[in-house]
């Protein structure tokens, strides 16, 4: 027998058990090299926060911290 899903599920759209007893941290990087002084902020990851914070079901419980994009000097 050859299971069937039901017309308007979606089976991509994952919902979480239960709410986050705490806010989670995210930190996102991605490191690049400087060229002539100027240092530029990777679009993926700025890409990804906000696909995150648009997509997630509980999206308060989530807090980004500043990406890290430049190696210090």
């Amino acid at each position: 027998m050859i299971p069937l899903k039901m017309i308007g599920e979606n089976p991509y759209k994952l919902k979480p058990a239960k709410k986050p007893t705490k806010k989670i941290r995210v930190g996102l990087a991605q490191l690049n090299s400087s060229f002539s002084d100027q240092c530029y902020l990777p679009l993926s990851i700025g890409t990804l926060q906000a696909y995150a914070q648009e997509h997630l079901v509980y999206a308060d419980d989530y807090e980004f911290l500043m990406p890290i994009y430049t190696f210090r000097q």
